[in-house]
């Protein structure tokens, strides 16, 4: 009988926890979409994305800097995935705003080195 009732138990223990990871993925899913209509909160995830490489290669010749490399890029991973199963537009909209400030930037770095050369 005890083996039954063990089985009873982690039977019952695995369906509250299949139930929280249910609620808890929900509210990650409200809070997240809340999130990427912020252009502020756009902006940061783009920095982050910047400094994770999720879409590069991680490889360098000595292996601690690619096993470094490659937690910084399953990072930037996870929160890509995270967005395009959330909202893919607030991806595609990060992506323009983080193109506008490349293009500012282009623009301002142009007009100083024109300005140089005088």
């Amino acid at each position: 009988m005890g083996k039954y009732t063990d089985y009873l138990k982690e039977q019952k223990i695995d369906a509250v926890n299949k139930k929280y990871q249910q609620a808890y993925s929900g509210e990650l899913t409200l809070v997240l979409s809340r999130l990427l209509k912020n252009k502020d909160f756009r902006f940061f995830i783009s920095d982050l994305m910047g400094y994770t490489n999720p879409f590069q290669s991680s490889f360098e010749e000595k292996g601690n800097v690619s096993a470094f490399n490659s937690g910084k890029q399953a990072v930037g991973l996870k929160v890509f995935n995270d967005i395009m199963a959330v909202d893919p537009d607030a991806f595609l909209q990060l992506m323009k705003e983080e193109q506008a400030r490349k293009r500012i930037h282009d623009k301002i770095m142009e007009e100083a080195l024109n300005d140089n050369s005088k």
